[in-house]
């Protein structure tokens, strides 16, 4: 029996790239791989203002996904909003890359597009609340860098914070493997690709209660610590991480064991339902 065709329903913000789009793109090869007649269906999207992300529901909305140029599509994977909205009678919305951990280094890693959403200055905020032997290491590009920048320096962070700009696949995962703890606490996420990236490396995550999809994944005091969204709660979380890491690895590795049983395997076989 032959396996389906599957379109890869993406969005993608022009001239920025991040763990949304790495994910996406990793899909596709890997229903490619296992046979699938597969393709990546991008639309531009934005959040602001909010009637853009409306329009841009819509534009998903009344796309046709049943057939492309005659061809019967049997499946379409939403990978993010508003990628969701599409409509087709089978839909379904949703690689373990090569980490590794090394020691607990004392300092915090934040890693994804530099937009409000993201909520960057809330770490920049929290670091001026910790010891000056603390850091913080920043990989991303986005609008909100050059304001990110005039924060730290605002807030007298010098050379404590580092803004790495994008960094390829194998540098990203090497401050992984060093990082004293992940920080991750965009508003009101809808997965979290960040989150699967740091337990895959052992690393404990700091995030927040108002983060959402992290939360599926973020248990206080077992796989991260979960704060409130204030300068000063999630200093104190991230503090504790870095002044004990044999914390830090306990929390790390708990978090590395409650993903150890995803693959993409497994991805695909839950998103397709076909097993190979």
């Amino acid at each position: 029996m032959s396996l389906p065709t599957v379109v890869v329903g993406a969005t993608q913000v022009p001239f920025q790239h991040g763990g949304a789009e790495w994910h996406a793109a990793a899909l596709l090869c890997q229903l490619r791989a296992r046979g699938f007649r597969a393709e990546l269906v991008q639309l531009p999207f934005q959040w602001d203002p909010r009637e853009a992300a409306l329009r841009s529901a819509l534009a998903w909305r009344l796309l046709d996904f049943t057939q492309a140029g005659g061809l019967p599509v049997d499946l379409f994977i939403g990978t993010r909003f508003p990628s969701y909205a599409a409509r087709h009678p089978a839909k379904v919305v949703d690689e373990p890359q090569a980490f590794w951990a090394e020691d607990y280094q004392p300092f915090v890693l934040s890693v994804g597009r530099l937009v409000s959403l993201k909520r960057v200055d809330l770490l920049l905020r929290a670091m001026s609340h910790l010891p000056p032997a603390a850091e913080a290491r920043i990989v991303g590009e986005g609008p909100e860098r050059a304001a990110l920048e005039t924060l730290a320096g605002q807030l007298g962070l010098g050379e404590r914070v580092r803004f790495l700009g994008r960094l390829g696949d194998a540098e990203t995962r090497a401050l992984y493997a060093r990082a004293g703890a992940v920080f991750y606490a965009p508003w009101d996420e809808d997965y979290g690709l960040v989150t699967l990236e740091a337990f895959q490396a052992r690393r404990p995550v700091v995030t927040t209660h108002d983060t959402g999809g992290p939360l599926e994944f973020v248990s206080h005091e077992v796989t991260g610590l979960v704060a409130e969204p204030t300068p000063e709660s999630v200093a104190a979380a991230l503090a504790r991480l870095l002044r004990e890491p044999g914390l830090a690895r306990r929390l790390g590795e708990a978090g590395h064991a409650a993903v150890a049983g995803l693959s993409w395997g497994d991805v695909v076989s839950a998103l397709t339902g076909w097993a190979r």
